[in-house]
């Protein structure tokens, strides 16, 4: 999801199956758009158990589903954009990689990225990242050296 579209869920937005949204930048009508997002395969990263988890830290009271911390205290206040970005840098440089190469766009990049490595099709990544334009997804969310891992003239025998 974009920074934007993640900061602007709230608790109403959010169904055990599936996930959902209320609006993104591509959906200028807030008609909603569905989002499924899976169970991962390890405990430590997987989306549903940390959002359970943040559940029972932050209540069952309507809002924003993800709120401000100030020491203890759970405040009602949305994250800022730029506060999803500042801990996903935080969090790069604590796995011990460079975090002022994190933007706004590396995590729908990223999944596109190791989507596309996984051998998953083009239409599928596009599908779960909202693009309507396939060459976008190529040419501005799969990482180059996937792009080229993935490359289907490396199947034509030249």
């Amino acid at each position: 999801m974009r920074g934007s579209g993640l900061v602007a869920l709230t608790l109403a937005d959010v169904e055990a199956k599936p996930g959902g949204i209320r609006h993104s930048k591509t959906d200028q009508e807030h008609r909603g758009q569905v989002v499924a997002v899976a169970h991962g395969t390890h405990a430590a990263t997987d989306p549903i158990a940390a959002i359970a988890a943040w559940l029972m830290i932050r209540g069952d009271q309507p809002g924003a589903l993800f709120t401000r911390v100030w020491s203890s205290r759970i405040s009602d206040q949305p994250l800022g954009n730029h506060v999803v970005a500042r801990m996903l840098r935080q969090r790069a440089v604590a796995a011990g990689l460079d975090g002022t190469r994190i933007t706004a766009h590396s995590r729908r990049a990223g999944h596109a990225t190791e989507a596309a490595g996984a051998g998953v099709p083009l239409h599928q990544i596009a599908a779960q990242t909202r693009h309507r334009d396939l060459t976008v997804v190529v040419n501005r969310y799969i990482r180059p050296l996937v792009a080229l891992a993935t490359t289907s003239s490396k199947d034509l025998g030249l």
